[in-house]
């Protein structure tokens, strides 16, 4: 039997992707819901940051730590300009179990891997 407040690194990563794939959407309301903690309290305030791109993507999710309810990870988003430019950058982020509800907690921004072009 699977436990569910044990965070597999499966699901940590699907709400990563899930996430910005609600953010590409434009549906703000529902990439909300994938996050808790005080990244919540920072994203609801800047929630136009993502307004500027016609989407963000996210890929190499790779784990970096874990435990039963908290799964670290660092992959790669890509920002896409409504000028067809890109801009690439590394970032962290911390999926931990809420309740029964895994949420991104963390994220940090680590460096750009690749400027605006």
């Amino acid at each position: 039997a699977v436990d569910p407040a044990v965070l597999s690194t499966d699901v940590a990563k699907a709400i990563v992707e899930d996430f910005y794939r609600h953010v590409s959407a434009k549906d703000m309301d529902q990439a909300r819901t994938l996050i808790g903690g005080s990244l919540a309290d920072q994203l609801v305030p800047n929630s136009t940051f993502f307004e500027q791109f016609d989407r963000v993507s996210v890929e190499r999710l790779t784990v970096t730590n874990q435990t039963d309810s908290t799964t670290d990870l660092t992959g790669y988003n890509t920002y896409y300009y409504p000028d067809g430019t890109t801009q690439e950058e590394e970032r962290t982020f911390t999926v931990e179990m809420l309740g029964n509800d895994p949420r991104i907690v963390a994220s940090q921004f680590v460096r750009g891997s690749q400027p605006r072009q």
